[in-house]
């Protein structure tokens, strides 16, 4: 049986502090019971754990200090335990079983919740964003990392061991480039942004990031285009199977990379109905996530609040 997380919105506290772990920003702030975003910071991630807790720790009093803060909700890139207190394994950023919940709770004494950091993006945008009113939704979020947060019959589904929606690690070339994961061909070896810069490389370029490899696209770079030709047939492969798989009533598409190329998004409305199933696309709509970069941490905030039977 499915694992879901049904959702109610409790109205009897203030304000709960959003943090987002991503594969390269680390974001925070507050948010009001309604989805109000206060004080949203945006810093660079840091590789090292440690450090990582330590400048959460001192987030955590500067917030304290200027608002009534009833609890913690953190969306992370990789996967957690469903009781969400531990993350399990982060390939993006090198962390395995490590009690993120436990030791911020310690450190605050408030309660934290620990969550999939797509899982999180998703509840933002269905309860707050682009995906008000749609009972089944799928946000497909590229950014470091590539991943899926679905939302089937008003609930957010999580899977029987809180993984799902994965979509980065699923295979679209068995003998392509090895994952961070360790397997070969993920779909995040195309579109995640580590992957990205790989290929470029592969291909002669050599660029720090995604946005340095868009930034020659649009010069017309003969490298810079064939890297870009990859990453626009993988996206619309990978959007083509999960509109057939999932059969969702919107399809949003969001994340760091998509920043860089806007276009990307009318590479998929315009070849999704084309290629994918009839019956599957019949009422589908697509469209851009829509609470930008802090929709991750909106998103764990308000999943703080969820109900779970």
């Amino acid at each position: 049986m499915r694992n879901i997380l049904k959702l109610g919105i409790k109205k009897n506290r203030k304000y709960i502090l959003g943090i987002d772990l991503g594969g390269t920003h680390l974001r925070t702030g507050v948010v009001s019971w309604e989805g109000q975003l206060f004080l949203g910071q945006c810093l660079p991630m840091l590789s090292s754990y440690r450090k990582t807790i330590g400048l959460l720790r001192n987030l955590l009093r500067n917030y304290t200090t200027q608002f009534s803060i009833s609890g913690i909700g953190i969306g992370i890139a990789g996967q957690v335990c469903p009781e969400g207190k531990r993350l399990i394994f982060a390939p993006n950023l090198g962390w395995k079983n490590k009690s993120i919940a436990d030791e911020l709770q310690a450190a605050t004494t408030l309660p934290v919740r620990l969550e999939n950091d797509v899982h999180a993006i998703a509840m933002g945008e269905w309860l707050c964003g682009g995906g008000r009113g749609i009972s089944d939704l799928l946000c497909l979020i590229l950014g470091t990392g590539v991943g899926a947060g679905v939302i089937q019959n008003n609930c957010l589904i999580t899977g029987y061991g809180h993984s799902y929606g994965e979509v980065g690690h699923m295979c679209l070339d068995v003998q392509g480039m090895t994952c961070r994961c360790g397997a070969r061909g993920c779909i995040e070896t195309f579109l995640g942004g580590w992957g990205l810069v790989k290929r470029a490389g592969e291909a002669g370029l050599i660029v720090k990031n995604a946005q340095e490899l868009f930034a020659l696209y649009r010069l017309s770079d003969p490298k810079a285009l064939f890297v870009v030709k990859q990453f626009k047939e993988a996206l619309v492969a990978t959007s083509v199977s999960l509109v057939n798989g999932f059969n969702p009533g919107r399809l949003l598409l969001g994340g760091g990379i998509l920043q860089g190329i806007p276009e990307a998004i009318f590479w998929v409305q315009e070849q999704v109905p084309l290629r994918a199933l009839p019956t599957a696309t019949k009422r589908l709509t697509i469209l851009p996530t829509t609470l930008g970069a802090f929709s991750g941490v909106i998103g764990a905030a308000m999943l703080f609040w969820k109900n779970i039977d």
